[in-house]
């Protein structure tokens, strides 16, 4: 009889230890356990990328338009194409009509595209195209 009752006592010690380890785990109905993956690592290109940065356009004429602008970080390795645009307000959008482009090509090479002042237009520094 005292085994028994030992045995009963042990089963509701191990009854009432897994249930508050199972209580422990139980989620609220309804509820999401949320995994986070983590992203690969994050390099920074081999490659410095040319900062252009327009700082005027002008027109004394309406049928031509002066920039001005500067390279600064590196020169451009490929070709940088800016457009003129006829808006009726201050905001780009796409209700803009364009009325003009104009390619500036990489400093090294044949096809360099030359500023104002006869240097590569494409290259570290400040320029001057019309």
């Amino acid at each position: 009889m005292r085994l028994l009752r030992d045995r009963r006592r042990s089963l509701r010690a191990a009854l009432r230890w897994l249930s508050r380890r199972h209580a422990r785990r139980r989620r609220p109905a309804g509820a999401r356990r949320f995994r986070f993956e983590g992203l690969e690592p994050r390099d920074l290109p081999a490659a410095i990328l040319p900062d252009v940065a327009l700082t005027s356009a002008t027109t004394a004429d309406s049928r031509s338009v002066t920039l001005a602008y500067d390279i600064r970080d590196a020169a451009l390795a490929q070709p940088l194409e800016i457009g003129l645009y006829r808006s009726a307000d201050d905001q780009f959008d796409a209700g803009d009509l364009p009325i003009g482009s104009m390619i500036i090509n990489p400093p090294d090479g044949a096809a360099a595209t030359r500023d104002q002042d006869g240097q590569p237009a494409g290259s570290i520094g400040p320029h001057r195209l019309t």
